[in-house]
C-alpha cells in the first residue's frame, strides 16, 4: 500500500470516528440541573460593579486560564490576560508546593502602567486590573469584597 493510499484510508477512518463520537455525544442527556449551572451573566454583573474608581478590568477564570466572566473598560484581549495570569498563578503555586509552604491566596503586582491583584475564589481565580492611581489597598479591598460574595455560591456549585 502506498503512502498516499494509507493516508487516504486513515482520513476515512478518522472521519468515521469523528462522526460516531459526534452522534454519540448528541444523544447524551446532561446530568445536571439548570439551577446548578454557572450563570455568566450574573457573574459579569457582579464584576461590572467593580469597574469603577480606576478599575480597568475584572476577570474570573479557571486555573487553566479559561475565561468564565469578565468586565473591561478597555479593548484589550481579556482572554490573553486570563491565560497569562493563570500561568503566573500556577508557577507560584508549583513553587510553593515544592517548598512545602502554604498555598497561594493572592498575588499583587505593580507595573508602570497599572496594578494587578490575583486571588483565589473557591476553585477559580479572580484578577482585578487597576490604573496606577488605584492604591493597592483599595484594589485588594475590592477583590476581598467580591470574594466574600462569590466564595459560598462557587463552592456550592463545585460540591454539586
Amino acid at each position: 500500500m502506498s503512502l498516499s493510499a494509507a493516508l487516504a484510508q486513515l482520513q476515512k477512518w478518522q472521519k468515521k470516528v469523528l462522526d460516531y463520537v459526534s452522534r454519540t455525544l448528541s444523544n447524551i442527556e446532561p446530568e445536571y440541573s439548570s439551577s446548578k449551572m454557572l450563570r455568566s451573566r450574573a457573574l459579569t454583573t457582579a464584576l461590572n460593579k467593580l469597574s469603577t474608581g480606576g478599575i480597568r478590568s475584572a476577570m474570573l477564570f479557571n486555573p487553566e486560564g479559561v475565561l468564565l466572566a469578565f468586565s473591561s473598560l478597555t479593548d484589550e484581549s481579556e482572554r490573553s490576560k486570563a491565560a497569562i495570569a493563570a500561568n503566573i498563578w500556577n508557577i507560584y503555586q508549583h513553587h510553593l508546593e515544592t517548598s512545602e509552604a502554604d498555598t497561594v491566596q493572592e498575588i499583587m503586582f505593580e507595573f508602570a502602567e497599572g496594578r494587578l491583584i490575583l486571588c483565589r475564589v473557591a476553585l477559580l481565580l479572580l484578577c482585578l486590573h487597576g490604573s496606577k492611581d488605584v492604591p493597592l489597598g483599595m484594589l485588594r479591598a475590592k477583590a476581598m469584597t467580591l470574594i466574600e460574595n462569590l466564595e459560598k455560591p462557587l463552592l456550592d456549585l463545585a460540591d454539586s
